[in-house]
């Protein structure tokens, strides 16, 4: 069976599928940029978190204050939705002060917006696997997932300074890992990416299971 087979080498699997995207995301960069003339300025939101007067007025995270200060204004200001500032912001400094050498802190985001897209469709895979056995379709919904893998709104998404690549990591890792904690983490960050986050749990929200007595014990404890 192919579930047998793509268990057997998962490993080699997976990272295969991590390069290939990441390098995916790179070709579809090229084809936007190069080829269809899409530039990095394309959408208004990726001048706005590049704007040094918004990121001072909006980021709450910098190299410029300390480890404890850092985590308790992560803490306090969670619920604005603005984390992204913060994270152009760090990426910003980096080069700024040459903390770390690199060439164009706009080009490191880029990257780490795509490895974000890369890293995401491998746990999605992943855990693809661990139940591939209990489908009978297999290939089928194989070929499903390699489709939703190479969407090109994600991809277009990716390569462009935006957050959607941070939203909807801590959206999957809720949908895949389902736990308490796992919980609290893709509430806390995805809510500092984006104010309203929660409303995107309701789409997978059971009123009718969740209403019995037992769930309602479960939660709550």
């Amino acid at each position: 069976m192919i579930g047998k087979t793509l268990n057997k080498k998962k490993i080699l699997i997976s990272i295969f599928l991590l390069i290939s995207c990441f390098f995916l995301g790179i070709l579809f960069l090229y084809i936007e940029r190069k080829i269809l003339g899409i530039s990095s300025t394309f959408h208004p939101d990726s001048i706005w978190y590049l704007n040094d007067d918004v990121l001072a007025s909006y980021s709450y995270l910098s190299i410029k204050i300390n480890f404890i200060d850092n985590i308790k204004n992560l803490f306090v200001n969670f619920y604005q939705g603005n984390l992204y500032y913060s994270v152009v912001n760090l990426f910003k400094e980096i080069k700024k002060y040459d903390i770390i050498n690199i060439n164009n802190a706009y080009r490191n985001l880029i990257l780490l917006n795509i490895s974000l897209y890369a890293i995401t469709n491998l746990l999605i895979f992943n855990y693809y696997l661990k139940y591939f056995h209990k489908r009978q379709e297999n290939l089928f919904f194989l070929l499903s997932l390699i489709i939703f893998f190479i969407l090109p709104y994600k991809l277009h998404l990716s390569v462009h300074i935006l957050k959607e690549s941070f939203i909807f990591f801590f959206l999957v890792i809720y949908i895949l890992y389902q736990s308490k904690k796992v919980f609290l983490i893709s509430l806390f960050f995805g809510t500092s990416f984006r104010f309203g986050f929660a409303l995107y749990y309701l789409i997978f929200f059971n009123l009718k299971s969740f209403l019995k007595l037992n769930k309602i014990l479960l939660f709550v404890v």
